[in-house]
């Protein structure tokens, strides 16, 4: 099977932060992939009921729904098929780590801040997709 354009996959990124939004949102877009935005977890929930992404990117602690609350819901939501990359901004233990990996579909697990690199080939790994698009030339992790 070739691999898929990005352009044909949505990647919805939950996170409460505005800057790690931007972050992300600047990255796929610039790879070609379509960016759904969630502040939060009951956003999320409202977004992925209307139409699933092909991939969900979910940030561990948040206000209000948490994203390890988010990920026990997404089967009733519709997302049941949905690959899972978990982000913290926490220091965890190894066990915490691998109690969420064991978490079904979630595949990636990244502390921020994330190497855009990495996280952007594992995307396109997980989504079976060729990169088309040229990196952002600085994000910001690199303002000075």
């Amino acid at each position: 099977m070739s691999p898929s354009s990005p352009k044909d996959k949505v990647v919805m990124v939950v996170d409460d932060d505005k800057a790690v939004l931007f972050l992300f949102e600047t990255h796929l877009s610039a790879a070609g992939f379509q960016v759904v935005l969630a502040a939060n977890g009951l956003d999320a929930a409202s977004q992925i009921e209307k139409k699933a992404p092909d991939l969900i990117v979910v940030d561990r602690m948040m206000p209000g729904r948490s994203g390890y609350e988010l990920l026990l819901l997404l089967p009733s939501l519709g997302a049941r098929y949905a690959p899972i990359f978990v982000i913290t901004g926490s220091s965890l233990d190894v066990s915490t780590v691998d109690m969420i990996k064991r978490e079904a579909r979630v595949q990636e697990f990244f502390t921020k801040p994330v190497d855009m690199p990495s996280f952007l080939a594992k995307v396109h790994h997980s989504l079976k997709t060729e990169p088309t698009g040229r990196p952002p030339e600085r994000g910001i992790a690199d303002r000075s």
